[in-house]
């Protein structure tokens, strides 16, 4: 989907709230999902994921664990909302605070997993890791991690 298609479909309920962003698609990452960045002169810039709603997605588990963290207090993107419509799954996110990891040239799918860990592991304790980690279908990496954690000590 692209982000004329997205923007034309996007919930009714949203169409006040996103006019006059500019529609970005954000290509990088790993998800399923279509995801767009939203940017308005004066805005917080904001990211739309959707995809098919159905026994298979994956946003609605993915706004949970966000809300979860949220919750928890460690940093993750906020979501602003969660609609299902015309078939589709919608999520509304901020962005996320800190280093734009990709123009540091570091894969911002491992290293926001791993650096997610690390937080996971100090607030609420290493027993939550492991589930933290099966819900993305990731394996602990230790060396990997460490690498990450001292790049981001640096940073």
């Amino acid at each position: 989907m692209d982000h004329t298609d997205a923007a034309s479909r996007v919930p009714a309920a949203w169409h006040e709230r996103l006019r006059g962003y500019r529609w970005t698609e954000a290509t990088q990452g790993c998800s399923e999902a279509a995801v767009f960045r939203l940017d308005a002169p004066g805005e917080p810039a904001l990211y739309l994921k959707t995809e098919p709603a159905g026994p298979l997605a994956e946003l609605p588990g993915e706004a949970e664990r966000l809300r979860w963290l949220d919750a928890a207090g460690i940093p993750c993107a906020p979501v602003r909302g969660f609609m299902e419509e015309a078939g589709h799954d919608w999520m509304l996110l901020g962005a996320v605070q800190g280093r734009n990891l990709e123009e540091a040239g570091l894969d911002p799918a491992i290293a926001v997993r791993l650096l997610a860990t690390r937080d996971v592991g100090e607030v609420l304790g290493p027993e939550w890791v492991a589930p933290f980690l099966s819900e993305y279908g990731a394996a602990p990496d230790p060396e990997r991690a460490a690498f990450y954690r001292l790049l981001d000590e640096f940073f």
